[in-house]
């Protein structure tokens, strides 16, 4: 009769370990899920601002200028006015940035 109640037993342990696994996962998933939405937005945002820094590499005062860029299956436009550099990802608008004054040298 001992084996009978030992099956029992390690099928009851057997239980008990999955249950503490299965809540153990069911709390720690949404904390990662958080964390790669958070990384995900931070990498937008990298890439919107390298986008601005590339603009303003080959912005001209005169005219308006529209330029497109692609990365990673995304469209971004950039549209160069005389004071002004926009940087449209996806149809809305993420970085913008105004001209001051400048000084230039010949």
């Amino acid at each position: 009769m001992n084996t009978i109640r030992e099956e029992g037993f390690v099928l009851l342990e057997s239980l008990v370990s999955l249950s503490i696994l299965v809540l153990f996962v069911g709390a720690v998933l949404p904390f990662f899920m958080g964390v790669f939405s958070i990384r995900n937005l931070a990498k937008s945002q990298v890439e919107s601002t390298r986008f601005l820094y590339e603009s303003a590499l080959f912005w001209e005062r005169e005219g308006v200028k529209k330029e497109s860029f692609h990365s990673n299956g995304v469209e971004v436009n950039s549209l160069h006015q005389s004071n002004a550099i926009t940087i449209i990802w996806e149809g809305e608008e993420r970085v913008s940035t105004k001209i001051q004054s400048i000084k230039w040298t010949e």
